[in-house]
């Protein structure tokens, strides 16, 4: 993974970039070397990563994917994140992601897939509508949350 991360350096002209991991053992370590690989893409359109396996995936991944699409603030249209399987994915890390959007002009499309009997609560929400109201260019909003039985009033 590391060097997947690394491979990203000189390809300052990419435009998409889908990555899918399915039946994977691999660690935030891994996952942060992987998003901090985008900081230099400063062309980079379209990230689309899906991550249905990583059970080891924490708000770590997260909070380095926020701090590295800073870099992209002036490209980034869309952004596809599946975290369906993440199951130590926080309300902490959702709200650094949330505050990570907000600073993404550009953005256009946003899918987001979490999963529903993770470690979350209704933080992550009011985050999450907080971005939404800052993103003036949003077109595509695609928020799946399925199961998720701990919402308050």
């Amino acid at each position: 993974m590391i060097a997947l991360g690394e491979s990203f350096l000189g390809q300052s002209e990419m435009k998409n970039l889908t990555l899918m991991f399915e039946g994977c053992g691999i660690t935030d370590t891994g996952f942060v070397s992987l998003s901090e690989g985008i900081n230099g893409l400063k062309s980079l359109k379209n990230i689309h990563f899906d991550f249905s396996c990583p059970e080891k995936m924490t708000d770590v991944f997260l909070e380095s994917l926020a701090e590295n699409m800073s870099s992209l603030s002036e490209s980034l249209k869309a952004l596809k994140l599946n975290l369906s399987s993440c199951e130590s994915i926080s309300d902490k890390g959702i709200e650094v992601l949330s505050e990570s959007l907000m600073k993404l002009p550009l953005l256009e499309n946003l899918l987001l897939i979490l999963y529903a009997d993770s470690q979350l609560a209704d933080n992550f929400l009011i985050s999450l509508g907080k971005s939404f109201k800052t993103l003036k260019n949003l077109k595509n909003v695609h928020f799946m949350l399925e199961g998720y039985r701990y919402i308050s009033r």
